[in-house]
């Protein structure tokens, strides 16, 4: 997890006021990742790494993972006003999930070493939560750990290719079980995945009917406005002929 503009915050708040800005986030956080499991890898500058699965098993890993995260970002939504009354910003914090074997244990050097964890799988999750930025999300998972936490539905947010990586991700936000009333959920899936099923199928018309027709029902949803924007693109400046739908990361 990372906090959005945080370059910007720092510049607003002095030195002092950052550290107990970071201390008054991270210790909620990080009450919520023990809670649910985590073994804490690091804090680097505003982010948080964790990971399951070591040094103790975790058959839940993935399910433990997703709570965490939404509990994570329902502590964010509950400091806002506290951040107010100190006069500090408030915060957004991009999550990103992946599911897959690493190596874990001590690694470093001969003067320090640390408890951690390394791999494609470590890497992809970093990549994935950058693009929480892109997509304007609070959540994004991979693929594989859609499949190994089916606790809620999941809706599409895309096929990329990130920096670092030759192959496609495909890439997911959960839904939010307190924002999304269960009687809806299951319809706005549909739609949604329709409409993007046209769209890798370059069926621009029926794309950008069903995306407005989601846009309408979603006014604050980003994610519609962009693919209304690739629709329009594509229609002057046609994908490649092997283009399956993604989206290039691969400049930072």
């Amino acid at each position: 997890c990372d906090v959005h503009n945080f370059t910007g915050i720092a510049e607003r708040v002095g030195p002092e006021q950052l550290a107990q800005l970071l201390n008054t986030l991270f210790t909620p956080l990080t009450e919520v990742l023990y809670k649910h499991h985590a073994t804490i890898d690091k804090y680097i500058g505003d982010a948080i790494m964790a990971f399951w699965g070591a040094p103790m098993d975790d058959p839940q890993h993935a399910q433990n993972a997703l709570t965490a995260a939404i509990e994570m970002q329902e502590v964010v939504e509950n400091l806002g006003p506290v951040f107010e009354a100190k006069g500090w910003p408030r915060l957004t914090v991009g999550i990103g999930l992946n599911t897959g074997v690493v190596s874990v244990g001590n690694m470093g050097s001969k003067y320090r070493i640390a408890y951690t964890v390394i791999g494609d799988a470590v890497n992809l999750a970093c990549r994935i939560q950058e693009l929480t930025r892109f997509y304007r999300t609070s959540i994004i998972v991979g693929e594989a750990t859609k499949n190994a936490a089916p606790i809620l539905p999941y809706r599409e947010l895309g096929l990329v290719r990130v920096k670092g990586k030759d192959e496609f991700a495909r890439i997911y936000e959960p839904s939010n079980p307190n924002a999304d009333p269960e009687s809806t959920v299951a319809e706005n899936m549909n739609r949604h995945n329709h409409a993007l099923k046209l769209y890798y199928n370059r069926q621009w018309d029926e794309a950008q009917t069903q995306f407005q027709q989601l846009q309408l029902r979603h006014e604050n949803d980003p994610i519609y406005p962009f693919y209304l924007d690739q629709i329009s693109e594509f229609r002057t400046n046609p994908p490649p002929e092997q283009w399956q739908g993604q989206v290039e990361f691969t400049v930072k």
